[in-house]
């Protein structure tokens, strides 16, 4: 499968479901995930998605639609990522996807989500409210390790 191009920002491909975006090439530092490409819904974000030059400018990132599952790192190492809005849609946040997202102060998780996979969120050390939705399945080890930082940090 080769990746298409959709309004200059996005590669993707298509799935069984519908489109899985590979990668962001635009230059916005609030980016919002398109809800349909090709009258297909977006229900995944690869692991690829961000560059590391495009997660160092990260502020914000706003995903309705579809979306069912957001990869592996999908925005991990994104330093200067403020707030992320999930859709109501989510299932799955992958195994380090928010990993060292060091100025996320919150998240919302919506009821939707059943899985959080292991290290999702950790060393995210000015994350100070989350709270988990009854609708978790499977919580993955590590998940939240290194959220706050000590006196010696």
């Amino acid at each position: 499968m080769s990746d298409k191009i959709y309004n200059g920002e996005f590669h993707y491909i298509e799935l069984k479901n519908g489109i899985r975006i590979t990668k962001y090439v635009g230059s916005s530092a609030n980016v919002k995930i398109p809800t349909q490409i090709d009258s297909k819904p977006v229900t995944s974000l690869d692991s690829a998605t961000f560059s590391s030059d495009a997660r160092k400018n990260l502020k914000s990132v706003e995903i309705l639609g579809a979306l069912t599952e957001i990869r592996s790192d999908t925005f991990s190492g994104s330093n200067a990522l403020e707030s992320v809005k999930l859709p109501a849609s989510l299932k799955e946040i992958g195994a380090g996807a928010f990993k060292y997202c060091t100025a996320l102060t919150s998240i919302e998780l919506p009821n939707s989500l059943e899985e959080i996979a292991c290290g999702a969120f950790k060393g995210c050390t000015a994350l100070v409210h989350i709270a988990l939705p009854d609708s978790l399945i499977e919580i993955g080890r590590r998940r939240f390790q290194k959220l706050y930082r000590s006196p010696r940090d």
